[in-house]
């Protein structure tokens, strides 16, 4: 048998807002079933939702990260350069 925890019971396991679960079940991210006024969602979802949510936060500092700044490229040369112009312009 199931078991299910109400909107306030998952935010507080989750760590998040009331509101943002609500807008979760609103846009269809996190199924979950309305018994009268009462919104409840499956308690298995936490862990699955944990397991997305570090998924996504893989796939974004992957994604994402910052490759090592080259300074062989012709722009940081040119920008180096062009410093150097300014410096010996004596605007200091």
């Amino acid at each position: 048998m199931e078991k299910y925890l109400s909107v306030p019971e998952f935010a507080e396991k989750l760590g998040i807002t009331r509101i943002a679960v609500f807008k979760k079940i609103k846009k269809g991210i996190l199924p979950a079933i309305k018994i009268g006024k009462n919104w409840v969602i499956e308690e298995r979802l936490t862990k699955e939702y944990f397991n997305l949510k570090s998924e996504r936060k893989n796939k974004k500092t992957t994604k994402h990260a910052q490759k090592p700044f080259n300074t062989e490229t012709s722009e940081y040369k040119k920008r180096t350069e062009s410093n150097k112009e300014i410096e010996n312009m004596g605007w200091d």
